[in-house]
This record gives structure tokens, C-alpha cells and sequence, in this order.
């Protein structure tokens, strides 16, 4: 089980973390932005939104856009896998 949360919402990504039992909220991410859709795992966070795809490797502090020299545009729906490349 994972011990953090992140939620998607129309201005940005909500963050929560569990201690103790308790889930806490660690902060929005990416606010300003309609996120659609999130995956996270060990440190990455893939987001997508109504503008692309938005990529995190260090739980949330910086984040980039993803340019895979395509017209992504509204992103929604990721998926992950166990072998990802970081």
C-alpha cells in the first residue's frame, strides 16, 4: 500500500500523504492547471491534463511537459507499468 494520495481536479493535482494513520494533505500541484488523470510510483508523477502531459520525478517539486512531438492536447486516461523507464 502506498502511503501517498493524489487526486486529479479542474485546478491541479491535490496531494495527501499518510501518517500515522491519518492521511495529510501535502500541498496542490500543477494549480492553474485542469488535470484529468495521475499515475505515481516511487517518486514519478505522469499527469494528464486538458494541455499535454506533465512529469514529476521527485514527488511533486518540479514539474515539466512532456514533448513527445505530438499533438497530445487534452490527455485522459494514463496507465503505468512495473517496467517504466524513468
Amino acid at each position: 500500500m502506498s502511503d501517498r494520495l493524489y487526486l486529479a481536479t479542474t485546478n491541479g493535482l491535490f496531494g495527501a500523504r499518510l501518517e500515522n494513520g491519518t492521511w495529510k494533505e501535502t500541498g496542490k500541484l500543477l494549480e492553474g492547471r485542469h488535470v484529468t488523470s495521475v499515475v505515481a510510483d516511487d517518486g514519478l508523477i505522469l499527469t494528464g491534463t486538458k494541455n499535454g502531459i506533465f512529469r514529476s520525478v521527485d514527488k511533486g517539486k518540479v514539474w515539466s511537459e512532456v514533448d513527445d512531438n505530438t499533438e497530445t492536447g487534452d490527455v485522459r486516461w494514463l496507465s503505468s507499468t512495473p517496467d517504466r523507464a524513468s
